[in-house]
């Protein structure tokens, strides 16, 4: 039978009172009932002390599992409950220590779950990181390239390479593997592999056919496994004895010249599509993260502000004209973090052949 707390404390009392009428009957000999004092001593302490060891037990058993539960959980099982026997105070006590210890195991878990999560994209931007070149300005096959590419919060999978195929011809690549995270960054190190085993075996001969199929090569199996597009890429050979671009564009944002203070999008989306390289002309290649970047109104950079902050650099100076690029865009989401990784490329061949 479950008793309220305020039962339970009216027969304490009265446990209490059967005891000490016990002992009063005891020391003056008197009987409260008028029979003999001893007998009715003896029923009365009998009683109390009876009383007292059911109270007792009623009372201190729950007392002492809530106690030892406590314990158990300050010791770091979560796990641990007690049952609640009783709808007084007492048992209301035994549902908010098993509350709790709820709240706290579902907080643990959600810190852990956090923590694989934060760990996966250290790990994520760490095989990011060590896919990029150096964002300092190199000279390659006659032509000087400046690129950066800044990983966004989630850490999504764009990569980028130079490579320099022979003393006039170099070869620029700008991906974005689909997705975040080490799915991303593991297909991205899948094509990049790819990558540098057929520029090993092409050697000088090396096209842009052959880095595609690379690609294809590489991430077939996620591409069967997702149905989906693993990877959209960007690759051009520049060559500055012939004065001409070839590139090939799966899914990337069109690739710009600029010169002079024009900007021209090469947006041609057939296979090995050549274009003149003339001395002075700038290439600009870049991921959609760049042109995408949000402001507090939802707008988004877009393509023509880039051209805009293009024009107006002219293209003679790649580190400067870089730079404000990316100042552009970063000025204009006004301090909102990117959703998307951020990569651009500038390349510009100073040493090509005159124009004829």
């Amino acid at each position: 039978m479950r008793l309220p707390l305020g039962v339970k404390l009216t027969l304490t009392t009265s446990v209490a009172v059967a005891i000490a009428l016990g002992t009063f009957a005891l020391i003056t000999g008197k009987s409260l009932g008028g029979g003999m004092p001893w007998i009715s001593a003896g029923a009365l302490l009998v009683s109390g002390v009876l009383g007292a060891v059911w109270q007792s037990i009623r009372v201190v058993r729950p007392l002492r599992a809530m106690a030892d539960a406590t314990r158990d959980i300050a010791g770091g099982d979560l796990s641990r409950r007690v049952p609640v026997e009783s709808r007084d105070e007492v048992g209301a006590m035994a549902q908010n220590l098993n509350t709790m210890a709820e709240a706290l195991e579902a907080l643990l878990h959600d810190r852990e779950a956090q923590a694989r999560v934060n760990q996966e994209l250290e790990l994520a931007r760490t095989l990011q990181k060590a896919m990029l070149p150096p964002s300092d300005a190199v000279a390659s096959a006659g032509h000087v390239v400046f690129g950066t590419s800044r990983p966004a919060s989630r850490c999504g999978g764009d990569w980028w390479l130079h490579h320099e195929i022979s003393p006039t011809r170099l070869l620029l690549v700008v991906a974005d593997a689909t997705g975040h995270g080490v799915g991303a960054a593991l297909i991205a190190a899948t094509a990049r592999g790819a990558l540098l085993a057929v520029i090993e075996a092409k050697g000088e001969a090396l096209t842009t056919d052959d880095v595609m199929r690379a690609f294809a090569a590489g991430t077939m199996r996620s591409n069967a496994t997702t149905g989906e597009t693993p990877m959209t890429s960007l690759v051009v050979i520049c060559d500055v004895a012939t004065g001409e671009l070839q590139y090939r564009n799966c899914g990337m944002p069109f690739p710009l010249l600029v010169a002079g203070g024009g900007v021209t999008a090469l947006t041609s989306l057939q296979v090995a599509t050549r274009h003149p390289w003339r001395r002075g002309e700038t290439l600009v290649m870049y991921s959609d993260g760049l042109t995408e970047q949000q402001n507090a109104k939802g707008m988004r950079f877009g393509d023509r502000r880039l051209a805009a902050v293009l024009r107006a650099q002219g293209g003679t100076l790649l580190a400067r004209d870089h730079r404000a690029v990316i100042d552009a865009g970063i000025e204009f989401a006004g301090g909102i973090a990117p959703d998307d990784d951020i990569t651009l490329v500038m390349c510009q061949a100073p040493q090509g052949p005159q124009d004829s």
